[in-house]
């Protein structure tokens, strides 16, 4: 099965994200997130499910 396409630019992901050093684990950096944060991060998520399903790409 092929990949699906990426979604289009206007789903940007909601936060900033920097590369930092020293190394941050990404896991330890999600856990650290605020509730807001993590609202937007799942709304995002599932806007680009939405727009993947919708362009039958699954």
């Amino acid at each position: 099965m092929a990949m699906p396409k990426l979604p289009a630019p206007e789903l940007a992901c909601p936060l900033a994200i920097t590369a930092e050093e020293p190394y941050v684990d990404h896991v330890e950096w999600i856990r650290g997130l605020a509730a807001e944060d993590v609202a937007r991060c799942v709304e995002w998520l599932r806007a680009i499910e939405a727009s993947v399903l919708a362009a039958g790409e699954l």
